[in-house]
């Protein structure tokens, strides 16, 4: 036969058409600010380019049964983009997780639980003295600006 065969095929679906060109999931940097600075790819490229860029557009909200779900625009990330953040997210609170436990059997092997009850709660009360006395730097929470 002569067709091509598509070496996106290959890649498993979560990171198929993700990156397409330079646009990821379809959208790249622009200056457009009603639209977050986030356009389709394809309204601002060559014909060419678009046809390859269409793709990921429309992998982008390809979520079936919801894929005329509403707000889906150019600034919202699809569902390839939540699900690598889940991940990214998921790995880091199970080595969290897995450091804390080991952590704790250290201490256990050394010290009573009254000990490390009590060491911990310190540890507590100084993260909250700390969170508290932090200075962020602008007033977030003023949606004014």
């Amino acid at each position: 036969s002569n067709t091509v065969a598509d070496p996106m095929h290959d890649l498993p679906e979560a990171i198929r058409y993700y990156r397409c060109g330079q646009s990821i999931e379809g959208g790249i940097r622009c200056d457009d600010s009603m639209r977050n600075f986030v356009c389709y790819a394809d309204e601002h490229i060559s014909e060419d380019e678009a046809l390859d860029n269409n793709l990921c557009r429309i992998q982008k909200f390809d979520t079936n049964p919801c894929i005329d779900a509403r707000f889906q625009v150019s600034w919202h990330p699809g569902w390839q983009d939540h699900k690598l953040k889940g991940h990214l997210l998921g790995n880091f609170l199970i080595t969290a997780l897995d450091d804390a436990v080991i952590e704790l059997e250290q201490l256990r092997a050394s010290h009573d639980p009254g000990t490390i009850l009590k060491h911990l709660l310190q540890e507590e009360e100084k993260d909250r003295r700390t969170f508290k006395r932090t200075f962020v730097g602008k007033d977030y929470w003023n949606i004014k600006g």
